[in-house]
């Protein structure tokens, strides 16, 4: 279907194609989130958690899309700062708040 690869996070909405990128030394995060629910939304806040295999959760990172209507996909890109993209082994994406 429509949703393959992406997996829920809450509220109606879900994420995939999430990919981390070397920025320095940083890292670059992009991924979609799409709304499976019923609603249209102005904002919708998303909290990222991400771990490394040695230490738990190294950072957390809050992000937001904009203007995502029922059925829409949108991309976001966020950085990561002072973690490159071999310190990561995974990471947690769960819905924070929409209005």
């Amino acid at each position: 279907g429509a949703l393959e690869g992406f997996k829920g996070v809450g509220n109606g909405f879900y994420v995939g194609n999430v990919s981390f990128n070397g920025f320095g030394s940083s890292s670059t995060v992009t991924g979609n989130i799409n709304n499976n629910s019923e609603n249209d939304f102005y904002n919708a806040s998303f909290v990222m958690k991400v771990y490394s295999k040695a230490y738990g959760m190294i950072t957390s990172l809050d992000f937001s899309v904009r203007s995502i209507n029922s059925g829409d996909t949108k991309a976001f890109e966020e950085i990561i700062a002072g973690v490159q993209p071999v310190d990561i082994d995974r990471y947690e994406i769960t819905f924070k708040s929409s209005y």
